[in-house]
C-alpha cells in the first residue's frame, strides 16, 4: 500500500491484536494433512517459523513476503510455486453489515493477486491446509526461496514490493525495463535498477513523487506496447 503525503482521515485496525490465533481444527490424516486456522494478524515470518517448527509444507512459497496472513489472503499473495489460495480451505470474514461469514473456497472465484472477497468486507482468518514434511526438508526450500528473493529483488530498501501486475505471458519488469525506465528517479524515490517493478524510497522519498514514477511506466509501456499494466500496490486515499 502507498499512504499520501499529507493529513488523511481514516480509522487503522491493528488485527495483529485481535486476530493473531493459530489455531488446530483437525488431526492429521493418513497421508498426513492437517487443518489450521490462522488469523489475519499473523505475520507470515511468524506463520513460516511455526510450519518450521511443526513440520508443515504448503507456504514456503511465501517466504521472504512481508506483511500479515490477512493481507496475503487479500491479494491471494504467492509466486510461481504456489499462492496462499492454494492451501485455503475456507476463509472468515466480517461483511460490511458486521456480520462473521465464512466462505469455502468454491466459494471464491480468486486469481492472480486477487481473492474476489465481498466488497468492504475485513478478513478475520483462514482455514488453510497442511502437509507433514521434514524440518530439513523444509529448512532447505525456506532457504531457497530467501536465496532467490535476495538475489533478484531489491532488499534492503523500503518499498511496497511489486508495483504491477504481470500481464498475461509477460514479465511487468522486463515491460518496464524495455522502455527504459529501470535506475529513473523522480526526487528520492527510484525505479529499483535490480527489479525494474520495484519503486524505492532512497530516503524520505514522497508519495507523490512515486506517483509520478507509476503514471510515467504506465504511459511509456502502454505507448510501446498497447499493454495497460494493472496496479499491484493500492493507493490509500484516492
Amino acid at each position: 500500500m502507498l499512504a499520501p503525503d499529507g493529513p488523511w482521515q481514516a480509522v487503522a485496525i491493528q488485527l495483529d491484536r485481535a486476530c493473531d490465533a493459530i489455531e488446530k481444527l483437525s488431526e492429521p490424516t493418513e497421508e498426513g494433512s492437517a487443518i489450521w486456522f490462522v488469523g489475519s494478524g499473523v505475520r507470515l515470518a511468524r506463520l513460516l517459523r511455526f510450519c518450521l517448527k511443526k513440520g508443515l509444507r504448503g507456504l514456503e512459497g511465501l517466504a521472504g513476503i512481508p506483511g500479515t496472513v490477512g493481507g496475503a489472503l487479500v491479494m491471494n499473495a504467492g509466486t510461481k510455486t504456489g499462492t496462499i489460495g492454494d492451501a485455503m480451505v475456507w476463509i472468515s470474514v466480517l461483511d460490511a453489515g458486521g456480520n462473521r461469514i465464512r466462505l469455502q473456497k468454491n466459494q471464491l472465484n480468486f486469481g492472480y493477486r486477487a481473492m474476489q472477497l465481498p466488497t468492504e468486507s475485513l478478513v478475520l482468518g483462514a482455514a488453510l491446509q497442511f502437509h507433514a514434511d521434514s524440518r530439513e526438508a523444509l529448512r532447505g526450500r525456506l532457504r531457497q526461496m530467501l536465496i532467490q528473493r535476495k538475489d533478484n529483488q531489491p532488499h534492503g530498501w523500503p518499498s511496497a514490493g511489486c508495483v504491477f501486475k504481470n500481464p498475461p505471458g509477460q514479465s511487468a519488469g522486463a515491460l518496464i525495463e524495455r522502455v527504459g525506465l529501470k535506475g529513473l528517479r523522480v526526487g528520492n524515490s527510484q525505479v529499483s535498477s535490480k527489479h525494474a517493478n520495484w519503486i524505492i524510497n532512497l530516503g524520505d522519498a514522497r508519495a507523490s513523487d512515486i506517483l509520478v514514477l507509476i503514471g510515467l511506466i504506465e504511459r511509456r509501456v502502454e505507448k510501446e506496447f498497447g499493454i495497460r499494466l494493472e496496479r499491484e500496490v493500492r493507493v490509500l486515499g484516492i
